[in-house]
């Protein structure tokens, strides 16, 4: 492919060294520009084998496995604790209540309109509008259920998070985090180099080599 004849080359002349075989097997199932992404990390091509990376996205694909099954646990604790807490404190059809929400208005698609009233619209947007919570809980999106809680009263938000107080952070900016975590897993892309301030993340040293960095 003159890709990634074009990559290799680009590689070659910048000190990339080593035997290049399982390079070229990687820029068989991956894009140049990921590829690419992979090795801008190093402070220069000099610095990097093509062992690095392809060692590298070996790491990243092992992250992010784990970093979907352990989101993926977090996701359904979630959706139960909130599901539990608005059919035992409002009844099944509790999400549907004006008073659950914080006042005031958000700017939606150029419209104004308070909290309440979106979340509403939502449902009707994806024909859940009768759905008991506990159904509910299962049919929609991470990030919709995210958005549901972000716009509860704090007292709200406070009982559901209740058991993720080591965090450090507000609930709804951790869910943020994770839903953020979960698409970049969905999408196979980097996992690491990225600051999720909700969840206390810092950037780490990657174990192969010492110039480049993952969280």
């Amino acid at each position: 492919m003159k890709l990634v004849k074009e990559m290799m080359r680009e590689f070659h002349q910048g000190g990339v060294s080593g035997d290049c075989v399982n390079m070229r097997g990687l820029a068989e199932r991956v894009s140049c520009y990921r590829i690419r992404d992979y090795a801008s990390y190093a402070e220069s091509y000099a610095d990097l084998s093509f062992d690095d990376i392809v060692r590298l996205h070996d790491d990243d694909r092992i992250l992010g496995s784990k970093m979907m099954i352990a989101t993926g646990v977090i996701e359904m604790f979630m959706r139960m604790k909130w599901a539990h807490y608005i059919e035992e404190n409002h009844g099944k059809f509790g999400h549907r209540k004006k008073k659950l929400y914080r006042e005031g208005t958000v700017r939606i698609k150029g419209e104004h309109m308070t909290r309440h009233e979106s979340l509403i619209r939502s449902l009707r947007n994806i024909r859940a509008e009768r759905m008991p919570v506990q159904q509910l809980a299962e049919n929609i999106s991470f990030g919709q259920l995210s958005k549901f809680i972000g716009d509860l009263h704090g007292s709200a938000v406070k009982q559901i998070g209740s058991d993720f107080d080591a965090i450090g952070g507000k609930l709804p900016s951790m869910l943020i985090s994770i839903t953020e975590i979960r698409n970049k897993c969905a999408h196979l892309w980097r996992m690491w180099n990225a600051h999720y301030p909700a969840l206390g993340s810092g950037l780490i040293k990657s174990p192969h080599n010492q110039n480049l960095t993952m969280v």
